[in-house]
């Protein structure tokens, strides 16, 4: 009979990649219950911790109730005539002062404006012409406004009474007698503006001093011309103030409005502004020969106004006044319309209001804290309704969850007044 090997009993790959321990059937049962054990502790653990938790909060935590209570309510409407009062700084209730500010701007506007007025504008040209006389010996006088035409037939005219010397002798040589003398032309227009030319005198015409009498003329005659000019008219300027004025007008309410607009509490009425032209400014003539001409305006807005704030103030206050001292008002729910009656000075303004307002009774919170303290939620809901008639409706709740009482101690207990949202 063969020998086996060891190898043939325990595969040698069990041998190396293994660890195997063999146990006897003791061992087995033993292991069996310390893994028991092992899972036991921590499942009952689990399971005690919140009830742990639970006592321990039953027993330190303190309960606590809020107590919501609904008076009941109803809507109030007070008519008062208040006066708007610039000199004063607080709320006079006693005689319906409401506080009041003078607001006062000033504005200057100015503007260049085109002028729309013509003008037709001229000038006759003139210039110097010598004066020949090759007649005689003798002297010749000319009348003022002497006619003399040029040789393209343009006429001129002296401007002055003229004596031209007669002819002379000059080294044996008779020659022709001169003089100098102004000439302007006898129509405006720069075709009178002409070169040097020779002259005539019409009024020598048919007689033997037409050819003897003569005029040169050495440089261009100047200052001939015919345009139109832009003029200022009445009416330019007439257009001008109004345009202006307004303008001034509206920037300086433009401006009162921005100012007061700074602060959102201000109040600004139409009733109580007034709007002054202060000054205007001609900057410019009628008949003055200009395109374009500035012009200038000054204006100044001046406000009586009133805050927001005061006013919702002293209609509170008011309406408080007027109702029991077993009411209150329920602020939110506060109304206010106004109008402004009259002006009654430059810092005096009469206006009439219409306050409405939600009133409630004065519910004593201290008072229903104490009667509900230690009562259960159906025993204090039925106290409310047989104690408050006032209270339309009451609610409990309670914290933690497993208290059923109000606590004992009003320090826990928590009323809140419950009133209708504003609108309704």
């Amino acid at each position: 009979m063969q020998t086996k090997k060891i190898f043939d009993i325990i595969p040698p790959s069990e041998v190396k990649g293994e660890n195997k321990v063999f146990f006897k059937e003791g061992e087995k049962q033993k292991n069996a219950n310390l893994n028991i054990r092992k899972w036991k502790f921590p499942l009952l653990l689990a399971l005690a911790v919140p009830f742990i938790l639970a006592l321990l909060a039953y027993v330190f935590i303190e309960p606590k109730a809020e107590l919501l209570v609904w008076p009941s309510t109803q809507m109030k409407e007070f008519e008062v005539q208040a006066t708007i009062d610039g000199s004063i700084k607080e709320i006079d209730l006693s005689r319906n002062f409401i506080p009041g500010k003078i607001i006062t701007v000033e504005e200057t506007v100015s503007q260049e404006f085109s002028s729309t007025g013509k003008l037709l504008k001229e000038g006759k040209a003139g210039g110097t012409i010598k004066i020949y006389n090759a007649y005689s010996t003798s002297p010749q006088g000319l009348v003022v406004k002497t006619r003399f035409i040029s040789a393209d037939g343009k006429l001129f005219t002296l401007t002055s009474k003229t004596n031209v010397p007669g002819e002379y002798y000059e080294n044996g040589k008779l020659v022709p007698g001169t003089v100098d003398a102004e000439v302007i032309a006898s129509s405006a227009g720069e075709e009178y503006n002409i070169e040097p030319t020779i002259f005539s005198i019409p009024g020598f015409a048919g007689t033997p001093k037409y050819t003897s009498f003569y005029a040169k003329s050495f440089s261009p005659m100047q200052g001939g011309f015919k345009k139109e000019v832009s003029q200022v008219s009445q009416a330019d300027i007439n257009n001008a103030e109004k345009m202006l004025s307004e303008k001034a007008l509206e920037q300086s309410l433009i401006s009162l409005a921005n100012k007061a607009g700074k602060d959102t509490d201000v109040i600004l009425s139409d009733e109580l502004t007034v709007n002054n032209l202060i000054d205007t400014a001609f900057l410019a003539n009628a008949g003055q020969e200009l395109e374009i001409f500035p012009f200038q305006a000054k204006a100044n807005a001046e406000s009586l106004s009133f805050k927001k704030s005061d006013l919702s103030l002293f209609s509170e206050a008011y309406a408080l006044n007027q109702i029991s001292s077993s009411f209150k008002l329920q602020t939110e729910s506060l109304k206010i319309s106004y109008l402004i009656n009259k002006k009654l000075s430059d810092t005096k303004a009469a206006i009439d209001l219409v306050i409405q307002a939600r009133i409630y009774p004065a519910v004593s919170e201290d008072t229903i804290k104490d009667d509900s303290l230690g009562k259960g939620e159906s025993q204090f809901t039925g106290y409310i309704e047989n104690n408050y008639k006032d209270i339309e409706k009451v609610q409990v709740k309670l914290w933690p969850f497993w208290v059923k009482t109000i606590p004992l101690k009003a320090d826990n207990v928590k009323v809140t007044v419950v009133l209708p949202p504003v609108g309704e």
